[in-house]
């Protein structure tokens, strides 16, 4: 702590003396002074330290003779004891504590304190046990130990934070990846990556997306369900003389499409509620609900955007399908592909499928946006 106060001192002090320097020049002799410093402080903690230790060596053992003259050290205890509380800083800095500084002044200032007051308690109870040459070691014991694994465990957890947040922008940047019939797979959890908060969040977003995913097979599967996916082959059609079977299918697409916007919709607002629900702090919920609220608007309008182009698209089916009942004598089918004998039924039709292909890769770009509005969301609750 003295270090910082004395570096935030003096650095802007020198900063100024040494403007004139190159700025490469200027940076390590800034990292020279800073070293100076450490020196002297750590130089005079030394001194203080020894001082007082002198000192209450011989008040300790003018005590000790007075009221027991055979009194006989026991160092092994100490030592044991010493290990567990060195591994007990450990084992608190790697399971417990979500402190990311490794900002090195900061730790020395802010630690030293927390283990100057922890061997103060070791001391006071099993010091008596240690000589003047163990002691020393015993305090250098404990600060190495609370600022090595601080350091060190705010390393490991800010690297396996930034492991989560790639995981978690691939599992969301994979809703726009699709299998050749239209369906996605689910995202695996990978529980033991990371711990605390970002591990909940990263679950709870995970159990979202896959609703998401599942929502969207299912959709697939209840239009398979009705016959969709068979509407334009060229037998069905030749069949369906006066179309009853396709607007039927048509009709319940329909039906089908405004159920699945709705429950999307709804999947959005779960989302919402179970991050509320989640034991992570209060501080999280309130970015959370601030980052969805000031999202959700936009949201909506690019989901409405996509339902919008897919009743769109079923227009466009039905226009094809009447196009094509219409000139079923001017054309067959081979390798499930139309032949047209005319140039002007081949202009209409690719005119109409070229419209349905434009609608499909303009939901493909919202589903990006979407996509991007979605690791927005979880940025706003990780920062």
């Amino acid at each position: 702590m003295l270090t910082s106060i004395l570096a935030a001192l003096l650095i802007p002090v020198l900063d100024a003396a040494f403007s004139g320097l190159a700025p490469n020049i200027r940076s390590i002799l800034a990292i020279v002074v800073v070293l100076v410093l450490i020196g002297v402080v750590y130089g005079l903690s030394v001194l203080l330290y020894d001082l007082l230790l002198k000192r209450a060596q011989k008040l300790e053992q003018k005590k000790r003779e007075e009221e027991d003259p055979n009194f006989e050290r026991k160092p092994v205890i100490a030592f044991v004891v010493l290990g567990l509380i060195c591994a007990g800083i450990f084992a608190y800095q790697l399971l417990v504590s979500t402190d990311q500084n490794t900002n090195i002044p900061s730790l020395i200032g802010e630690k030293a304190v927390y283990g100057l007051i922890l061997w103060s308690v070791f001391n006071h109870y099993f010091g008596k046990h240690l000589n003047q040459h163990t002691k020393p070691f015993s305090f250098v014991l404990v600060l190495l130990s609370m600022l090595g694994s601080s350091y060190w465990g705010a390393g490991f957890r800010a690297q396996l934070e930034a492991e989560s947040l790639a995981r978690i922008e691939g599992n969301i940047l994979s809703l726009l990846e699709r299998e050749e019939d239209g369906r996605m797979a689910p995202i695996e959890t990978d529980e033991s990556a990371a711990s605390g908060e970002l591990a909940i969040l990263e679950a709870t977003l995970n159990e979202y997306l896959n609703q998401v995913i599942a929502n969207s097979n299912a959709y697939l599967t209840e239009l398979e369900a009705i016959g969709y996916d068979t509407l334009l082959d060229g037998d069905r059609i030749r069949r369906d003389t006066d179309l009853d079977e396709s607007q039927f299918i048509l009709a319940r697409a329909e039906v089908i499409v405004d159920k699945y916007e709705e429950l999307n919709v709804q999947t959005a607002y779960d989302f919402r509620d179970n991050v509320a629900e989640q034991a992570i702090s209060e501080e999280s919920k309130e970015s959370f609900r601030a980052s969805f609220d000031e999202s959700l608007a936009p949201s909506i309008e690019r989901a409405s955007q996509i339902w919008d182009l897919e009743r769109q698209t079923l227009a466009k089916v039905d226009e094809l399908l009447r196009f094509l009942a219409m000139s079923q004598s001017s054309w067959t089918t081979e390798s499930d592909q139309y032949v047209f004998e005319t140039d002007k039924n081949v202009e209409i039709f690719n005119k109409i499928l070229g419209e349905i292909n434009t609608m499909t890769e303009e939901q493909e770009a919202l589903r990006a946006l979407s996509a991007n509005n979605t690791r927005d969301i979880f940025n706003g609750v990780n920062n």
